[in-house]
């Protein structure tokens, strides 16, 4: 048990600097996001647009429609649900 958590707190400050002396994880996120980014051909940016265009035409209400929220609030519902859990 003893290694597992010398293990633990190894990489942990590894990742957080503790033992290198600059955070090693922020340029890690940052090269996973350039990885993600063209393994998946640029599609986060190819539909940064068509995406943005489908929010802001979902926060129009149709008066004439009840019991149903707009895009707009379900992800902001969706997203005040993540942040505040996390």
């Amino acid at each position: 048990m003893d290694l597992i958590n010398n293990l633990i707190d190894l990489i942990n400050g590894i990742l957080w600097g503790d033992r290198l002396g600059s955070p090693l994880l922020i340029p890690l996120l940052g090269l996973v996001g350039i990885y993600l980014t063209i393994g998946l051909y640029f599609l986060p940016w190819r539909k940064l647009i068509y995406a943005t265009g489908l929010l802001w035409k979902g926060r129009r209400a149709n008066l004439d429609e009840s019991g149903d929220i707009s895009p707009f609030q379900a992800l902001m519902t969706a997203l005040s649900a993540t942040i505040g859990t996390g």
